[in-house]
């Protein structure tokens, strides 16, 4: 799970809508983000492009706004060489997302629940 948000990036750890995609939705984290941030109870951690790669697992979901900046870091991400490396992008796995999902509230979970197999179909 990855936050764009201005100029950063932060992995999420079991927060928000990592919660729904871990628990409710079966998803596994990338063995970094289980023991650097799910073990230490870490709600996130704001990385650099380059260790991206450590962070992601098979699936990545990534949340962002509209904002001028957000577009322009994400769009830089995705042109990087490093965003070629990542598997869950070579094998088009990579599923993007308003950062209003990142909530774990009950409504805003079932919600998602409803929303992520259309997501997942769309690729």
């Amino acid at each position: 799970m990855l936050l764009v948000m201005g100029d950063n990036l932060y992995v999420m750890g079991h927060q928000g809508i990592s919660v729904s995609l871990y628990d409710m939705l079966g998803f596994i984290p990338a063995s970094k983000v289980q023991t650097d941030l799910i073990d230490k109870k870490e709600r996130f951690a704001t990385i650099s492009n380059e260790v991206l790669p450590s962070f992601i697992g098979d699936e990545l979901f990534i949340l962002s706004d509209q904002s001028e900046e957000t577009i322009a870091t994400t769009r830089n991400l995705m042109n990087s060489e490093v965003w070629k490396t990542i598997p869950a992008v070579q094998n088009k796995r990579v599923y993007t997302l308003d950062s209003s999902w990142n909530f774990d509230d009950a409504i805003t979970r079932e919600r998602l629940l409803e929303q992520i197999p259309d997501l997942m179909k769309q690729k």
